[in-house]
C-alpha cells in the first residue's frame, strides 16, 4: 500500500505479510427427495419426505409445495 497523505509518508509503501487463499469453484446445488414409506402410498396415509442436499451450503432451506401451492400442516 502506498499512501499519498502527507502525515502518513513514513514507512510508505507498507508491505503486508503473505496470505494464502483457497478459491473453490462454483458447484451446482441440487436436492434429492425420498418418501417413507417408499412403496405405494394410499390416500389418507401419512408420508414423511426427506430432502438431502448436495452442495447446499451450511444451512439449506426448503419450500415444500403440493401441485404448485405451498403446503400447510394440518
Amino acid at each position: 500500500m502506498t499512501s499519498n497523505a502527507t502525515p502518513c509518508l513514513t514507512g510508505s509503501p507498507a508491505t503486508s505479510n503473505e496470505i494464502t487463499m483457497t478459491v473453490n469453484p462454483n458447484l451446482p446445488a441440487s436436492v434429492s427427495i425420498a418418501a417413507s414409506p417408499a412403496t405405494t402410498i394410499c390416500a389418507g396415509t401419512n408420508v414423511t419426505f426427506t430432502a438431502t442436499p448436495t452442495n447446499g451450503g451450511t444451512t439449506p432451506s426448503y419450500q415444500w409445495k403440493l401441485n404448485g401451492s405451498k403446503c400447510r400442516n394440518k
